[in-house]
């Protein structure tokens, strides 16, 4: 389903774990692995023409060239725990001096027929929760593709042996379905399928609730593992994710649409999405 898990690094420890994690997800879905490195332009010495520097010649960018070639084996090491196969390695150089690697990221994965993007995240400090990392915001948004979003400091992800996939009935949701499914297939591993439901006086799920969990569930098809359903109620919908999530096993992945339908349309536009990646210490992978 996903030809290229593009995994974007660099030399912290976060890059590291989203390398094995992506080398077990191309593992998983025969995808070939992609480490990606940008290294930002280096700005001219003001005693320099700009137009007679060289990788060659200049130290800067000679020193530059080692330090992608260190964060390029630091990845490759890390991820062939996991895929001992073919990687593939790219180092692609910012032209901004300004510095905008999210943008060549996206740019990349745009060139790729079914890629899946797999980006480390460095936690939830106070300030992560104001920048949310930056880079790995600015992908979310502007990519097309689905996002797998792995915490540095998050709970133990290797292998998958649980998987919770939250449907509301969208585009995006059955996708996420198939996605899960080709997982599940390849790591047996169970799957928790979750419908969260507003809260409200009655308990009984009305035909379209009923509706969605059948239709997702039809959308499975044919699994070596369990697939248990699961209706949540919440007055949000990723605070009932959460809360299942916190109780599950090491190895547990969150797979879910980006974009919801129904009582999720006043949270579109990636709210609740964002709150789960936010909000889990588990690798969340958000598809379009």
């Amino acid at each position: 389903m996903y030809d290229r898990i593009i995994v974007p690094v660099d030399a912290s420890a976060s890059a590291r774990l989203a390398s094995r994690y992506g080398a077990m997800l191309a593992r998983l879905l025969g995808g070939q692995l992609h480490l990606l490195h940008v290294r930002p332009q280096d700005p001219a010495d003001f005693s320099d023409i700009p137009g007679n520097r060289t990788a060659d010649t200049d130290a800067d960018r000679l020193a530059g060239r080692e330090t992608a070639r260190e964060v390029l084996n630091a990845a490759r090491e890390a991820a062939e725990h996991e895929a001992p196969g073919s990687i593939h390695e790219e180092t692609i150089e910012d032209p901004s001096l300004a510095g905008d690697p999210a943008s060549v990221i996206v740019e990349s994965a745009g060139r790729e027929t079914e890629p899946l993007v797999v980006i480390g995240s460095r936690g939830l400090d106070d300030l992560g929760k104001i920048l949310f990392d930056s880079v790995s915001h600015k992908v979310l948004h502007r990519t097309n593709c689905p996002v797998a979003v792995v915490r540095a400091d998050g709970a133990p992800s290797i292998p998958v042996s649980n998987i919770i996939l939250a449907v509301d009935g969208s585009e995006h949701s059955e996708r996420a379905s198939d996605l899960a499914a080709d997982v599940s297939r390849s790591a047996d591993a169970p799957i928790q399928l979750l419908h969260v439901l507003p809260r409200r006086n009655h308990t009984q799920p009305d035909a379209e609730e009923t509706e969605i969990l059948a239709r997702a569930r039809a959308r499975l098809g044919d699994l070596p593992a369990e697939v248990v359903e699961h209706r949540l109620t919440a007055s949000h919908p990723a605070e009932a994710i959460l809360v299942h999530a916190s109780d599950s096993p090491a190895g547990t992945l969150i797979i879910m649409g980006r974009r919801g339908l129904g009582h999720l349309r006043e949270h579109l536009v990636g709210g609740v999405s964002h709150r789960v990646v936010e909000g889990t210490p588990w690798p969340v992978i958000l598809v379009n």
